[in-house]
C-alpha cells in the first residue's frame, strides 16, 4: 500500500474508533450520576435510620470509584484515537509538503554551528519540520542531535530505520501512546525527581497505628459501646497526624501526580517495545536495556503510576477522609512514593535517553516510509560519487536530479551558472544528504558515495547591527571559523556559495582565488557556488580544482532552466535580460 492510501485508510478506521468510544463515554457517564446520586441518598438515611445501609452505601462507593476508573480509561482510548486521526491528517499535508503541523525546532537554532542556520535545518519548512515525528521534548532533543552532530554508527542506524520502516501502524500506535501533550510536564518531572523531603519519624510510627485506632473505634461505635461524640474525637485523633503532614503530602504527591503523564507516556513505550520482535541489532539492544536487563522499567513504572492513582483518590474532599481515617492513606502513599524515588531516580536518566532515541528512529523510518527514491549512503570512500542526487524537501515529482562526481585528487569543485539556475539548490541538496548520511537517515540520491566528512559552511551571512559589523567582517568571520576547523585537524566538507560578496568586485576575486589556493595546500574537500568566472581559471593548473555549471535556456524571448549540471564553465548569464524583461532598463 502507497503512503497516502495507508494515511486515508488509518483515517477513517480510527476516526470509526473515536465516535464509538464516545458513545461507551456517554453510557458511563450517565450510569456514574446514577450511581452517585443513590450513594449519597443512602448515606444519608444510613446516618438518619439504620447503620447497616452503611455498608450498602460504602458498597456503591466501590462502584461509582469503579465507574469513574472507568470512565476515564475510555477517555484516554478516545484521547489515543484522536492522536492517531490527528497522525493521519497530518501526513496527509506532508505528502502536500505541508510540514506545518510538525514542530520545526527553531530553539535548536544556532548561527554558530558548523551548517545549521545555512541549510535551514529549522526552518519553517525545514529539514526538522519534515523529518519530525516526535512526540516528547527529548524525543525532539535527540533526533536535534542527530541532525547537528551525525552518529557514530551510521550504518546500524540505517538497519534500525529499515527494521522500523513497514510496520506503519505499530509506529502511530507506539507514536500515540508516548505523546506528552503538555511540555510543561517536564518541569513536574525534574521537580519530582529532585525531592528531597523525607517523613517525620512520628509519621512514620502513626501510619502504623491509627488505623487500627480506627476500625476498633468504629467497631465499638456500631454496637453502641462508643457514643457519637467519643466517636468523632477518634476520628478527630485519627486524622491529627495527616493534618500535620499535609503540606508535605500536598507537595510530593502534587509534584508526582502532574508527572502522570509522563509515566503513562514512558509505560505505553515500553510496552510497545517490550512486544514487539525487532531484527536490527540496534533495536533488539535498545529493548534488552528498556526490557530484559536487570531491574525491569516497565515494572517501576507500573508502581508509580499505580501510586499516583491511589495518591489521586484523596483529591476528593469525602474520600480523602474517609482513607485517611481508615487506612492513613497519604502516610502510606508517601512512604511507597519516597522508596521508589530511592529506587529508581539514578535509572531514571537512561530509560528516558532510550526512548528518546526510539523516537528519533521512528522519525526516520516514517520518512523512509514516506518515499521511494532514497538509498543507503557509503561513508568512508576517498571518491565522492552521488548518483541522481535530488534535495529531501523538493517533491519526487518535480525534483530535477543531478549526478556528482570527484576522484580523490579532484577535490575541490567550482560551480558557476546564472541566477534561479540551480546552484544554491543543488549545493543544499549535497549538504543535506551528507547530513542525513551522518546520522544513518537515507539519502536521496540512487547512490551516495562520500568521505565521513564533518561539514562546514557558508552560505547566509548577515552584519550584525548590534556589535555595529560589516556584513564583509561577518563574511570573514565565518571563513575564519571554517579554517579553524581545518587547521585543529578536523577533516571536513566546506561547502561556498558566493563569498565575499560584500566587497568590491576585484579584492572579491582576488581574495577567493586566495582563499582557494590556502585550501588547495591543506588539501580539503568541498564545493563553491560563484558569479566569479575568473575563479574557474584554477582548475587550468591543478587538478584539485573542477568546473561544472548550471545553464539558461533563452527562446523566443523567453526564459527557462532544465535545472541540470554540466561539466565546463558556463557562458550564458541572464540578469541583463530579467532586468530588460522587468522593463528595468531600455
Amino acid at each position: 500500500m502507497n503512503p497516502q492510501s495507508f494515511y486515508q485508510s488509518q483515517q477513517e478506521k480510527y476516526l470509526e474508533k473515536v465516535n464509538s468510544t464516545q458513545k461507551s463515554k456517554n453510557k458511563i457517564a450517565w450510569l456514574r450520576l446514577i450511581v452517585f446520586i443513590a450513594f449519597a441518598v443512602l448515606t444519608y438515611f444510613a446516618f438518619a435510620q439504620s447503620l447497616i445501609l452503611l455498608y450498602f452505601s460504602i458498597a456503591l462507593l466501590a462502584l461509582f470509584l469503579f465507574l469513574v476508573s472507568k470512565f476515564t480509561d475510555l477517555s484516554k482510548r478516545k484521547e489515543f484515537y484522536e492522536r492517531i486521526v490527528k497522525m493521519n491528517i497530518d501526513e496527509l499535508k506532508g505528502l502536500e509538503n505541508d510540514f506545518s503541523s510538525f514542530n520545526n525546532g527553531k530553539e535548536f537554532e544556532n548561527s554558530q554551528h558548523p551548517y545549521s542556520l545555512d541549510l535551514d535545518l529549522f526552518a519553517k519548512n525545514g529539514l526538522f519540520a519534515y523529518l519530525n515525528r516526535t512526540v516528547s521534548p527529548n524525543g525532539k532533543s535527540m533526533l536535534a542531535n542527530f541532525l547537528l552532530n551525525g552518529h557514530a554508527e551510521p550504518e546500524r542506524i540505517y538497519a534500525a530505520i529499515q527494521d522500523l520502516k513497514e510496520n506503519a501502524d505499530w509506529r502511530q500506535k507506539y507514536l500515540s501512546g508516548a505523546e506528552i501533550t503538555n511540555e510543561s510536564i517536564e518541569i513536574a518531572v525534574t521537580t519530582w525527581l529532585n525531592t528531597t523531603e523525607k517523613l517525620s519519624s512520628f509519621i512514620r510510627i502513626a501510619k502504623f497505628i491509627t488505623p487500627f485506632i480506627a476500625f476498633v473505634s468504629m467497631g465499638l461505635w456500631t454496637i453502641d459501646i462508643l457514643s457519637n461524640m467519643s466517636f468523632l474525637l477518634m476520628i478527630f485523633l485519627t486524622l491529627l497526624p495527616t493534618g500535620i503532614n499535609a503540606a508535605k503530602a500536598n507537595l510530593i504527591m502534587g509534584n508526582s501526580s502532574k508527572s502522570n503523564e509522563k509515566w503513562n507516556s514512558m509505560l505505553n513505550s515500553v510496552e510497545e517495545i517490550e512486544k514487539h520482535t525487532f531484527s536490527s541489532d540496534y533495536l533488539k539492544e535498545l529493548q534488552a536495556r528498556l526490557v530484559f536487563e536487570g531491574s525491569s522499567s516497565k515494572k517501576s513504572l507500573k508502581r508509580i503510576i499505580q501510586l499516583n492513582n491511589l495518591a489521586d483518590y484523596r483529591m476528593n474532599m469525602l474520600m480523602g477522609i474517609v482513607l485517611n481515617f481508615l487506612l492513613a492513606w497519604d502516610s502510606w502513599i508517601l512512604t511507597f512514593l519516597l522508596q521508589w524515588l530511592d529506587d529508581n531516580k539514578l535509572k531514571f536518566n537512561n530509560w528516558e535517553k532510550d526512548l528518546s532515541e526510539f523516537e528519533a528512529l521512528l522519525s526516520g523510518a516514517n520518512y523512509a516510509f514516506n518515499r521511494e527514491d532514497l538509498s543507503q549512503a557509503k561513508l568512508g570512500t576517498n571518491n565522492i560519487e552521488c548518483i541522481d542526487l535530488g534535495h529531501p524537501l523538493i517533491s519526487n515529482k518535480i525534483s530535477v536530479k543531478n549526478s556528482f562526481l570527484a576522484s580523490e585528487t579532484m577535490t575541490f569543485s567550482i560551480i558557476t551558472g546564472p541566477n534561479m539556475a540551480g546552484k544554491s539548490t543543488f549545493l543544499r541538496a549535497v549538504g543535506v544528504n551528507l547530513i542525513l548520511a551522518r546520522c544513518g537517515f537515507p539519502v536521496v540520491a540512487k547512490q551516495f558515495h562520500f568521505p565521513n566528512l564533518k561539514l562546514y559552511s557558508s552560505m547566509r551571512t548577515t552584519d550584525d547591527l548590534n556589535s555595529s559589523s560589516s556584513y564583509f567582517f561577518a563574511e570573514l568571520t565565518r571563513l575564519r571559523f571554517i579554517m579553524d576547523a581545518v587547521n585543529k585537524g578536523e577533516k571536513v566538507f566546506i561547502i561556498l556559495d558566493e563569498i565575499l560578496k560584500g566587497t568590491n568586485s576585484i579584492d572579491k576575486e582576488q581574495g577567493s582565488k586566495a582563499f582557494l589556493e590556502k585550501l588547495k595546500k591543506l588539501n580539503v574537500k568541498g564545493i563553491i557556488a560563484t558569479h566569479d568566472l575568473s575563479l574557474c581559471e584554477l582548475s587550468s593548473d591543478s587538478d584539485y580544482f573542477q568546473n561544472l555549471y548550471f545553464d539558461s535556456i533563452i527562446e523566443k524571448d523567453e526564459l527557462s532552466f532544465d535545472y541540470t549540471i554540466r561539466n565546463g564553465v558556463c557562458k550564458n548569464m541572464n540578469a541583463s535580460f530579467l532586468l530588460k524583461k522587468m522593463g528595468l532598463t531600455d
